[in-house]
């Protein structure tokens, strides 16, 4: 990386050769459109080696040049000659191309510029990285209260599913206690004590062992012999 010194010289030169044969007063104030305020002493110091470009001038310089601000830093910094800088490029997009410095060009520039310059820099630079920030906190934020979001409606609907498969559970349980005891009326509604195999049959839709239910039946029907019962009457359950 060559020396602010060095880079001056370069500048100086650059200057001169812009300027050709006429004298620096009839120079700024034939261009002074181009140069956009730009002025005699300005240019006058860039000529004596006294001053780099600050940040203000740097933009109308590069303008007046008609080079993008990375060819301007390559060129001052040593990586492209005094021809290379003036010779037109048709193939380069100035709109596209000035704000794409490298890191050692940005980092040329901002070393050749004052000390004013360079705290002006850096309260942009600081300005432009909090609002970055900001931006990115509120994206973060955003995408937080999304999944928050997303994590509620999910308990919501898990609860809600939870609901409807309780109150489906308590429907098939009455309806299933209704099937039983459906089975138990019709079982021991009859006069005589009921038959063995349709004793076995409930017993068994029931999950009960038979012959706790044949001791149910003894109970409601203790004048009921259990012979007259396999001999009994009782329509036959199907």
């Amino acid at each position: 990386m060559l020396s602010d010194g060095e880079r001056r010289r370069r500048l100086s030169a650059l200057c001169k050769r812009l300027r050709g044969d006429e004298s620096l007063r009839s120079f700024t104030k034939n261009h002074s459109e181009e140069l956009q305020g730009i002025s005699h002493s300005s240019w006058s110091a860039w000529e004596a080696r006294r001053a780099g470009l600050s940040a203000d001038s740097l933009d109308k310089f590069a303008n007046f040049i008609g080079c993008s601000h990375q060819s301007l830093f390559a060129y001052l910094d040593g990586s492209k000659t005094l021809d290379e800088l003036l010779q037109p490029d048709l193939n380069i997009d100035d709109s596209e191309e000035q704000f794409n410095l490298s890191g050692n060009a940005a980092i040329t520039w901002i070393e050749s510029l004052s000390l004013s310059d360079k705290f002006l820099i850096t309260s942009q630079g600081f300005n432009s990285l909090q609002t970055e920030l900001d931006k990115l906190i509120e994206e973060r934020a955003e995408k937080l209260a999304e999944r928050k979001a997303k994590e509620l409606i999910e308990q919501e609907n898990q609860k809600l599913i939870k609901d409807k498969a309780s109150e489906f559970e308590e429907e098939v349980i009455r309806e299933i206690a209704g099937e039983r005891a459906k089975l138990l009326v019709n079982l021991l509604s009859g006069t005589n004590y009921p038959r063995s195999d349709d004793i076995s049959k409930v017993a068994q839709k029931l999950n009960l062992k038979t012959e706790d239910l044949i001791e149910l039946c003894d109970r409601l029907y203790p004048n009921k012999s259990k012979k007259k019962h396999e001999r009994g009457n009782t329509p036959h359950l199907g």
